[in-house]
């Protein structure tokens, strides 16, 4: 058997059926992916050329995926076999120069098939030891990717498999490689000797050029395609990358825009350090460009832009009013400002004052911020963008800090967001019987959602939670959604036809493009920090002794309850399609406190205090892939999925979704009982290491 081994950091898998043309695989959308989380290495596992025909139709040949092997472990025990007998075709995806994946094409069954996107690609180095072959340590890990890679990578998928259908593409870069190697070896010669001469006239073509008498007609077809031509040369990617042309590239799908933003920033940031660059402060613009996402006008297809602010902002304000539909990307880990979503719709809340609302919670937001960060907030800091009709009232708020700290990036602004409803609910329980008239103390934040006369369990606050997510997008200022005539416009400024760059770079929600970036432009910041636990509203528990007990978010491959892992995936079939199990999340709750003691019951205490030490689930979040059945709109989401969440202490379980309206309606699914023989008790768990870990 003959092994190679491969490394991908952004491996993407597609699902679709049997047949499906490659280019529909190549151009599909980004939600129709399954990302996997981490590194994954590639096995190229094949027979010898000269192997009997036995063992070159061995059912073990293939590649296998895994996130990392161990030495004198079986293969088969911890990794994904792709038998070499399902693969169907090899293609390479390359939308920029320097950004290119390996397709590797799969038949399922009869009916299906996937394709796997290996990007980021590179060898993995290994050093023989008694007990097997384990990877090298001393590897580099940078971010900058060399593309030659990933040709390498397809080269030996296809000296492996020779089998295996080839793409147009991949052929293409296989005979490239095959021509390099020839060029330098002995078959040069022969290639030489084979080379007809051509004149001049076969080469060219016989059409003779007809010389114009008027020299200024001449000299426009000169200038003409000397305009063309800069144009191409000045706008290529490479030259983007090197920094010769200004950074403007727009690519279909939203990964791709990431790799070529960071290969940029990373490449750039080597040749700063081979100039030996001292000083401090740099332009966060020079070095680390932006992401944003458009919608066409002609089609509304959406596309992801990366371009520096000044190219962008160029662009921007030549672009027509009407069609303009951008937002910006909220990139994940990016040190961000508090911002806000408000929505409501105004023929079901006749009595409600937008303005007036909005005022109010800006009260209760500034005392909160200085309860909790001692940050005194003033009005004039908060920049409010409104794209209200008659039938519904919306508003961004954009809060600036005196000071001019940042959350630590959108997740801890979300927690913080959810920490003050959790509170209004909170208090709002603990009214809800002494309230009897839209008058009363948290009646103007709890808006009707279906009709003028929703009861109180159907109403909602008008605060979008939905927009603390990972990458989020946002719309900017002067923005209209697609088939919208809407503008977001500011409601800070003097006159609402003209773009201000000041004005539109304080209304964005990131106003540096990275960490590092914010880093090298000031090295006296601050970060907000918020803790996650408050994510999903039950964020505190409350004990005999009046204490409150805290919830840690664990991420998992799966949960302490196999049944119940079992029982969730049994649920993802509505509508005939079986779905999968893509991340688990289990909030642990922790419970230190001392717990009340009656006379005799000592050893009892001591058990209890044992069991509240441990950390145990009381809520499990399945987020599912493949099936995205919703139970609101009766059919599948056409991107976004769906989750199931499991309420241990209740015994019940609904659904919800990541669909941006669901969730602006807060819906969940009807609670249904799990069955009485799924084992949930505290005893049973046990937490460890090898399959879980603490969100960050």
């Amino acid at each position: 058997m003959c092994e190679e081994v491969f490394e991908s950091e952004a491996c993407r898998v597609w699902t679709g059926a049997l047949g499906t043309p490659l280019h529909v695989v190549e151009d599909a959308e980004q939600s129709d992916f399954d990302v996997i989380p981490f590194s994954l290495q590639i096995w190229i596992k094949s027979a010898a050329i000269n192997a009997s025909v036995a063992s070159q139709s061995s059912p073990k040949q293939g590649l296998y995926l895994a996130k990392d092997f161990k030495p004198g472990v079986n293969k088969q025990n911890q990794s994904i076999l792709l038998p070499s007998s399902a693969l169907s075709c090899f293609s390479i995806y390359s939308p920029s120069p320097f950004v290119s994946s390996v397709l590797v094409v799969l038949d399922v069954d009869d009916d299906s098939q996937q394709g796997y996107f290996f990007g980021r690609v590179r060898r993995v180095a290994l050093r023989p030891v008694a007990s097997g072959k384990v990877r090298s340590e001393d590897q580099d890990k940078d971010t900058f990717y060399d593309t030659e890679v990933a040709e390498e990578l397809l080269a030996a998928l296809h000296t492996a498999f020779p089998k295996v259908q080839l793409s147009s593409s991949a052929k293409n870069c296989i005979a490239k490689r095959e021509m390099s190697r020839c060029a330098t070896g002995l078959k040069l010669g022969e290639m030489v000797k084979r080379r007809k001469t051509l004149s001049a006239e076969a080469f060219y073509g016989s059409v003779k050029s007809t010389v114009t008498g008027n020299p200024r007609a001449s000299d426009n077809m000169w200038h003409s395609f000397y305009e063309k031509l800069q144009f191409r040369v000045s706008h290529s990617l490479l030259c983007q990358l090197e920094g010769t042309a200004p950074i403007s590239s727009s690519f279909p799908r939203q990964q791709e825009a990431f790799e070529f933003a960071d290969q940029v920033t990373a490449f750039r940031q080597r040749v700063r350090a081979t100039r030996d660059v001292s000083s401090g402060k740099g332009s966060d613009d020079e070095y680390t460009p932006r992401v944003f996402s458009f919608e066409s006008a002609g089609d509304g297809k959406r596309r992801f832009l990366v371009a520096s602010l000044t190219e962008f902002w160029k662009n921007y304000k030549k672009t027509r009013d009407d069609h303009r539909h951008v937002y910006e990307i909220i990139r994940e880990g990016v040190p961000c400002r508090l911002y806000f979503d408000l929505e409501f719709k105004r023929e079901i809340n006749l009595h409600v004052d937008g303005n007036e609302l909005v005022a109010r919670l800006v009260s209760l937001l500034q005392l909160q911020l200085f309860r909790r960060y001692g940050i005194h907030v003033q009005h004039r800091d908060i920049y409010h963008l409104d794209s209200s009709t008659s039938a519904k009232f919306s508003r961004h708020l954009i809060f600036h800090f005196p000071d001019g700290s940042l959350f630590t990036n959108n997740l801890h602004a979300g927690a913080f967001v959810r920490e003050c409803i959790s509170d209004l609910v909170d208090l709002n329980d603990c009214t809800s019987d002494k309230l009897e008239t839209p008058d009363d103390l948290l009646s103007p934040f709890l808006l009707n959602t279906e009709s003028g006369d929703d009861p109180v369990d159907k109403k909602q606050l008008f605060i979008d939670t939905g927009v603390y997510t990972r990458n989020r997008m946002f719309r900017v200022l002067g923005s209209s959604k697609f088939k919208k005539q809407v503008v977001l416009r500011s409601m800070n400024a003097s006159s609402d036809t003209e773009l201000d760059f000041d004005l539109f770079m304080n209304t964005l929600v990131c106003p540096y493009p990275s960490l590092e970036a914010l880093e090298l432009t000031t090295k006296d910041y601050r970060l907000l920090h918020c803790e996650a636990s408050s994510t999903l509203g039950r964020n505190q528990k409350v004990n005999v002794s009046g204490t409150k007990s805290t919830s840690t978010p664990v991420e998992c491959r799966r949960s302490v309850y196999p049944m119940l892992d079992a029982f969730i995936r049994s649920q993802a079939t509505t509508g005939g399609v079986q779905g999968e199990i893509r991340a688990i999340q289990m909030l642990m709750t922790s419970n230190s406190a001392m717990l009340a003691v009656l006379p005799g019951q000592e050893d009892a205490q001591e058990q209890a205090e044992d069991k509240a030490a441990k950390p145990y689930p009381w809520m499990i979040i399945y987020h599912m892939a493949r099936n995205r059945w919703c139970a609101n709109i009766r059919r599948p989401h056409k991107s976004n999925n769906v989750m199931f969440i499991v309420d241990i202490d209740q015994r019940v379980f609904y659904q919800k979704c990541h669909d941006p309206t669901c969730q602006a309606m807060d819906f969940r699914s009807p609670p249904q009982p799990l069955p009485p023989n799924i084992n949930l008790s505290t005893e049973t768990t046990d937490i460890r290491d090898d399959h879980c870990g603490e969100t960050p």
